[in-house]
């Protein structure tokens, strides 16, 4: 999601609404292996159908699975010198006709004539001292989930992930007498490592 390409970015999303919703499948698992699974499950059930976030993603999921598509807009602040321009000519692969910037899926790149009449993108990156570019849920799902919030879909994935990385640690610390996984320099780090300063 945090990648330049406008096709990576889109994957990126499409990734975390699909796999975001299979954790909570997959801690329902324990269900049947011990019977203090729904009491335990209950108390984040509960703070999922009050998060407006997790409400969102979920129906935004649902969406994604049954319609194929993702309502998002972009947003994009550009500043490019002429220093730039020629620094982005040379990324002008043969053939190609027109650049763009901040296309519908947030990435910038040439237009490439095919013999066919259509046009392949091919996207380069642009550092963000030439475009700051943010993509955000749009549309009637967001604005009835989402109407107070303002963040992109790569702060709302960030919280998203952070939450469930919660509940996995809290099963992992309740079911398997395990401790949590540990943080270090912003990033969750795998259970199975451990830092010691």
């Amino acid at each position: 999601m945090k990648s330049n390409r406008g096709s990576e970015k889109n994957i990126g999303l499409r990734n975390v609404l699909t796999f975001s919703r299979s954790v909570t499948w997959v801690i329902q698992n324990i269900r049947g292996k011990d019977v203090r699974f729904e009491t335990w499950y209950e108390q984040h059930q509960k703070r999922m159908q009050n998060d407006r976030v997790f409400r969102y993603f979920k129906e935004a999921r649902n969406n994604l699975e049954k319609q194929g598509r993702i309502e998002t807009a972009v947003s994009a602040t550009i500043i490019v010198t002429p220093e730039d321009w020629r620094a982005i000519d040379l990324t002008k692969p043969p053939g190609a006709e027109d650049f763009f910037l901040a296309d519908h899926l947030g990435g910038s790149g040439w237009d490439i004539p095919l013999p066919n009449g259509e046009k392949l993108k091919y996207y380069v990156n642009l550092p963000e001292s030439v475009a700051k570019i943010d993509i955000f849920f749009s549309g009637d799902l967001a604005n009835k989930f989402l109407s107070e919030n303002h963040q992109s879909t790569i702060e709302l994935a960030k919280y998203i992930l952070d939450e469930l990385g919660k509940i996995v640690d809290d099963a992992r610390t309740f079911f398997l007498l395990q401790e949590p996984s540990q943080t270090y320099s912003g990033k969750r780090l795998p259970p199975f490592l451990k830092v010691i300063k």
